[in-house]
């Protein structure tokens, strides 16, 4: 398996751009090899999704399809130039260049789309503060029966907002939005069992104030976290976009409550 940065983008656009200079010998063949195998893996982490709907994964596999077809057809050509020790790119091999190099984008672009799309249906539901709020009150009720029917709801929300992380850890392209992806997804990942756990407790105990506190607590760290989440959306819908040329120290982790 190749060794696969966490982001797609760049280092693949760089890597085909720089074929006009380097030409595509066995070694360049290898890296680019290599890349596209890394594409793969990202594209199938969006396929592969339970979120992803039909239309954006048919999407998705035709327009990989497609780079595969025209990274193949630039190998082709390299090699054939490569045979005759050619110095520099024919037009043939200027044109499968472009061509590759655009559909490497317009595969970045509905990737982007696609996770978008599940950012933006999740923060439209909002169901974060009304889920906590139920625990909280089904569990100062007393209520075990329907904070376990919650449990469900907000176990399946987590899994949606962990998989909203990594979607944007691999579209992710500056190191500190790679941090911040990869420790939101932890911390959802840690958090929301603990939060489960505490309404539990509260619903055993309704009068204990150390475990209204508890879960209170619990909650503000995984509202926070959320609103974290919204940032680094934003950051990586800004970066992709061309709008993000800084690195925006917002990104990275703060000092928040330890889950160890």
């Amino acid at each position: 398996m190749a060794n696969c940065p966490d982001e797609i983008g760049t280092p693949d656009l760089d890597q085909v751009d720089m074929t006009r200079v380097t030409m595509i010998g066995p070694a360049v063949e290898d890296r680019l090899l290599s890349a596209f195998e890394c594409v793969k893996e990202t594209v199938e982490e969006f396929t592969d999704s339970y979120y992803t709907s039909h239309q954006a994964r048919e999407k998705i596999v035709q327009l990989s399809d497609v780079l595969r077809d025209d990274l193949q057809n630039m190998l082709i050509l390299g090699q054939n130039l490569n045979c005759r020790d050619a110095r520099s790119p024919t037009q043939d091999l200027e044109t499968a260049i472009i061509k590759t190099l655009e559909s490497l984008k317009v595969l970045k672009k509905q990737l982007l789309a696609t996770a978008m799309a599940q950012a933006s249906e999740l923060f439209r539901q909002n169901d974060d503060e009304g889920l906590l709020k139920s625990l909280r009150v089904s569990g100062l009720a007393g209520d075990l029966t329907h904070v376990e029917e919650l449990t469900v709801k907000f176990s399946e929300h987590q899994e949606q907002l962990e998989e909203v992380c990594k979607l944007f850890r691999h579209m992710a392209s500056t190191d500190p939005l790679i941090i911040t992806a990869e420790h939101n997804e932890s911390f959802l990942h840690h958090l929301g069992p603990l939060i489960l756990c505490a309404a539990h407790t509260l619903g055993l105990y309704p009068e204990s104030k150390i475990a209204r506190e508890n879960l209170e607590v619990l909650s503000d760290a995984w509202e926070s976290q959320i609103n974290d989440l919204s940032i680094l959306v934003k950051e990586v819908n800004d970066v992709c976009q061309g709008r993000g040329d800084k690195l925006v120290y917002l990104s990275l982790p703060r000092p928040g409550v330890s889950l160890i």
